[in-house]
């Protein structure tokens, strides 16, 4: 099930040419140990599990209506300890998903192999153990009321890593 949900999500993060190389808003990582940046109206998406410190995090917020075909914001987050954060600034109220794959070859793309499984790490903001297909919304949907919210998810693997 795992690995249907994770093609599904890879093929969808392929397929995206509107939000594909565009980068909106601002990665944000903590530059020093120990040493916190306060933002205003902040999402921050904590993805861990990475297979290397290679390349970056892409993320990508969502809505309901733009779920995995137009991204609100898509933000890049950089690698450390093989663990990367990525902070969406500005962010209105409302109810979002995010979705986000491991770019180890920083070409901006998720990788897949000829069958359609991801090459590199692909994660959402819900349980991805659960889902049967593509990611859905409702899996991955969260409630932002403003401020700071903070979620977090593991990156999954299912394809041998890029070349």
């Amino acid at each position: 099930m795992i690995r249907i949900a994770l093609v599904g999500l890879a093929l969808v993060l392929v397929a995206n040419p509107a939000t594909a190389g565009k980068r909106k808003g601002k990665a944000r990582f903590k530059p020093v140990p120990n040493a916190t940046v306060v933002l205003q109206d902040a999402i921050r998406f904590r993805v861990h599990g990475l297979q290397s410190n290679e390349g970056w995090v892409i993320c990508r917020l969502y809505d309901r209506r733009g779920w995995l075909k137009n991204a609100k914001v898509t933000v890049t987050g950089p690698i450390a300890r093989r663990a990367a954060e990525c902070v969406f600034e500005s962010v209105r109220p409302g109810t979002y998903g995010i979705a986000a794959f491991h770019d180890e070859n920083k070409n901006g793309e998720p990788e897949t192999n000829g069958i359609g499984q991801p090459g590199e790490g692909v994660c959402i903001s819900g349980r991805v153990d659960e889902i049967k297909d593509k990611p859905s919304f409702k899996k991955a949907k969260f409630t932002y009321n403003g401020g700071q919210l903070t979620r977090s998810a593991r990156m999954r693997y299912l394809g041998p890593p890029p070349e």
